[in-house]
């Protein structure tokens, strides 16, 4: 099973409001997933990870694809999005951002379980149980 976490940010967001290494985490989680199998349908999880302020000049946009998921079979792909608010995010510490990611990731596992168009040999909550363990483990390098 593969993780990829793919960011999609606002023009408001600047590199010293957000402290959180989001390729580190995705590296930590696929060494640990690489050998692992929650079924046959789904072999690539895409987190779509969008940070952005909720008050600011793309809100709109964003509102648009809230919730966006999609299930691709023919690639085997699930893409499940999450927003984080970047105007309440780029005040808080480094350990606060990350329990906001760290949440965020479960809730759009969470969600495959209410998709219209489901994987059909997909155990999600399996998937969600290995993905939680490994995020408790996981602490940021400095």
């Amino acid at each position: 099973m593969e993780i990829k976490i793919v960011q999609t940010t606002g023009v408001e967001v600047d590199e010293g409001g957000w402290k959180v290494d989001l390729v580190a985490i995705e590296d930590f989680m696929n060494a640990a997933l690489a050998d692992k199998s929650f079924g046959e349908s789904v072999t690539t999880f895409y987190y779509g990870f969008e940070l952005f302020d909720f008050e600011g000049q793309f809100k709109e946009w964003f509102d648009k694809i809230k919730d966006y998921s999609s299930y691709r079979p023919k690639t085997k792909g699930l893409v499940v999005n999450d927003q984080i608010d970047f105007g309440t995010a780029k005040s808080l510490c480094r350990a606060d951002q990350l329990e906001i990611v760290k949440a965020s990731i479960l809730k759009t596992i969470t969600r495959v379980g209410s998709l219209k168009r489901k994987p059909k040999d997909f155990d999600y909550t399996k998937f969600q149980q290995a993905v939680e363990e490994l995020l408790l483990q996981y602490v940021q390098p400095e």
